[in-house]
């Protein structure tokens, strides 16, 4: 699962959208 938007804007962000940018 990839997330485009911003993880400041995802409720998510310590989520997978995390772990892509890290």
């Amino acid at each position: 699962m990839q997330q485009t938007t911003n993880p400041s804007k995802g409720p998510n962000m310590n989520s997978t959208a995390w772990a892509t940018l890290s």
